[in-house]
Formats: C-alpha cells, structure tokens, sequence
C-alpha cells in the first residue's frame, strides 16, 4: 500500500527553519501607517508630508507627542520610526498614557513591547543607548533612546 500525505505549505516551512509570521510587525513593510492597529488605537493624526533626497517623511499628532515615520520612495518600505514624547522630570517614570504609547509604537513596529528595563536605561540621559534585535519576520533594527532635552525621541531604524 502506497500513502499519501499532504502537508500545508506553512507546517513544510517551519519544518525546513523558516520563522512563523503570524504578527507582521510595520517595520520594512509598505503598510498604511494611517490604517494601521496603532494609528486606530492611538488616533494618530495626520499632520504633513515631506519629500527629500529619495526618503519619504510622514508626520503624525498623538496624544501625547509626535511620530515621524520614513519610507524610502522606490519601495516604500518604512525603514525608520520614532516617537517624541515629553520626558519625566527628577527621578519620575514615563506617564501610564507614554507607557501604553511606548509599548503600542514598539509592539506595532518591531514586535516587542516597552519594557522597565528599557524605560530605566532611556531615562538615565545616555546620549548611546541603543539596543539591536530583530522583529519576528526577521528584519534587523536598532532602536534607541535620546532624552538630553525636554523631549524624548524613541527611534527603531532597519539595519
């Protein structure tokens, strides 16, 4: 007797060391950021758009802050985000609503929420925080912390 056995293509995948997409995070994609989970939960509003030297830039109102998003204009990947969002005086924490920015922006953008350890090295001033990882569709990025101002700037950049 002869068997036949039929495998669903993404049970073949995993199987051969492919990594499961079951999230597809925003970061490297051609996503609408305007029709994204984050901007419908976050009620980004739509501020401007800037064209330069084959970049992209698009600006956008939260809450609490800014996001600027970067799309390179041949592919229209998003290749950088960042956030700005009020830095904590003295020894204070990010607010619970720059926290639940924070996580949804990271979570939407590389997969991974905003955790306290990232929030204690971001608010000691370091000029060079920076963290490497790789979202779970496997795109490479680098995310830092600058708050030297009254502001900080959360930046996730695809390397």
């Amino acid at each position: 007797m002869n068997y036949k056995f039929t495998l669903p293509l993404s049970t073949l995948l995993l199987a051969s060391g492919a990594v499961a997409q079951s999230n597809p995070t925003l970061l490297m994609s051609k996503a609408s950021v305007n029709e994204s989970g984050f901007c419908k939960r976050q009620g980004c509003e739509y501020l401007s758009t800037m064209s330069r030297d084959g970049v992209k830039l698009y600006d956008y109102g939260l809450a609490r802050g800014t996001m600027s998003v970067r799309r390179r204009a041949a592919t229209s990947q998003i290749f950088l985000a960042k956030v700005t969002t009020f830095t904590p005086t003295g020894n204070a924490q990010f607010s619970s609503t720059e926290k639940r920015i924070l996580n949804d922006f990271l979570k939407s953008f590389i997969g991974t929420g905003w955790t306290a350890s990232m929030e204690k090295a971001c608010l000691q001033g370091s000029k060079n925080w920076n963290k490497v990882g790789r979202t779970p569709d496997g795109v490479k990025y680098s995310l830092s912390c600058d708050t030297r101002t009254a502001l900080a700037d959360i930046t996730i950049k695809a390397i």
